[in-house]
């Protein structure tokens, strides 16, 4: 089993702890039961000798400290939004060196090189430009 998170009342009592079944994950709340907890607080619970807390799919809570878990469904998003982030950061390779040290060429470059150079400028036609060779493409 491991521990989710506790409830405390205005007084800092606790009032309700949530433990998770490592077997089946259903949540379990139980009251903060002085006879079962001996020690309650916000990253763990420690449960007196010879109680238990049980779980509709049978499995037992042993005595001693339940530690706290990070959900798994934390840990799922934070694995998505890493694979956004690469997904929205590319590696593009230049088609001239082949390196991949490249940078996006914004809209505040190409306005710039449009005023400066007017319908000389080339930027506004080009989306990369390779910090090794210096080519835009």
């Amino acid at each position: 089993m491991y521990f989710s998170k506790a409830y405390f009342d205005e007084n800092n009592n606790p009032v309700e702890v949530e433990v998770i079944c490592n077997k089946c994950g259903n949540n379990i709340t139980n009251t903060a039961d002085p006879n079962i907890f001996s020690v309650i607080e916000s990253e763990y619970c420690v449960i007196k000798p010879s109680e238990t807390i049980m779980c509709q799919c049978g499995n037992k809570s042993g005595d001693g400290i339940i530690n706290y878990k990070v959900n798994q469904k934390i840990q799922t998003k934070t694995n998505n939004v890493s694979a956004i982030r690469s997904i929205s950061n590319p590696k593009v390779e230049c088609p001239y060196c082949h390196s991949i040290n490249t940078t996006k060429i914004t809209t505040t470059t190409k306005v710039v090189n449009t005023a400066i150079w007017g319908i000389f400028g080339t930027k506004r036609h080009k989306e990369w430009h390779c910090n090794a060779c210096r080519s835009d493409f």
